[in-house]
């Protein structure tokens, strides 16, 4: 009610000033406190924008990029040249196996137990002229014998 009256006092030019002391110093508080809740404001939607960022970094990772550590078995799938899928690493938990894309010599021995640390690629490895028989790639990012 106080600031309807000011605004009107205000809009009409009168020269005649009606309002008490009072009035002005509530109007005064509460154009404060509006100030100071718009600034507040601010900062919360300016916090809530860099927090929904965050969190969309967070889960647009993608799982299958993980790094994993596992035990795991190589094997001569035969001469890529012979129509051979060449060496292959089947992980011991799943019964997974991939082509490995940099695998060392130094490993290249058939039933071979390993403890493989790798990461799985997007790239596909066709084994073969035929079409359905496709692996998929990972990066040996470490290997040991066991």
């Amino acid at each position: 009610m106080v600031i309807r009256k000011f605004i009107l006092m205000q809009s009409t030019n009168s020269n005649a000033y009606n309002i008490s002391i009072k009035e002005v110093l509530t109007v005064y508080s509460v154009c404060v406190r509006l100030n100071v809740l718009l600034k507040k404001s601010y900062f919360i939607k300016k916090r809530l924008i860099v927090l929904l960022l965050l969190i969309y970094t967070l889960t647009g990772c993608k799982k299958e990029n993980q790094l994993k550590n596992v035990n795991a078995t190589i094997i001569d799938a035969g001469d890529v040249a012979a129509d051979g899928c060449g060496w292959l690493i089947k992980i011991d938990d799943t019964n997974t196996v991939y082509f490995p894309v940099n695998l060392a010599d130094t490993y290249k021995k058939d039933k071979l137990l390993v403890t493989v640390n790798y990461h799985l690629l997007t790239t596909k490895h066709q084994c073969s002229t035929n079409p359905n028989n496709v692996l998929s790639e990972i990066n040996i990012d470490a290997i040991l014998k066991k």
